[in-house]
């Protein structure tokens, strides 16, 4: 996480492999918040490059933040995945 431009606070994430995303789910079940984020299914997010999922306000030391990514890896058959990460602010 970093500091956003409008005041809030921006979780990134950085893929291990090249890899295709059509969602990302941000979700502070704590306060029953959830944002959807749909992108560009074409898109390859490289691997070894930092994105921002996005930036919110309210962001607090000891809030548990789920993050759920559908998506594909490009160039393989039956490829698509639905994964999720778990983050404790800090």
């Amino acid at each position: 996480m970093q500091n956003g431009l409008n005041g809030g606070i921006e979780f990134l994430f950085k893929p291990a492999i090249d890899m295709k995303i059509s969602r990302i789910i941000s979700r502070l079940p704590a306060q029953n918040f959830t944002d959807t984020i749909s992108s560009n299914s074409n898109y390859i997010y490289s691997k070894d490059t930092t994105y921002i999922i996005n930036e919110y306000t309210g962001v607090e030391n000891g809030q548990l933040w789920k993050f759920d990514f559908t998506g594909s890896i490009p160039g393989q058959n039956n490829s698509n995945f639905n994964t999720s990460a778990d983050y404790t602010v800090q």
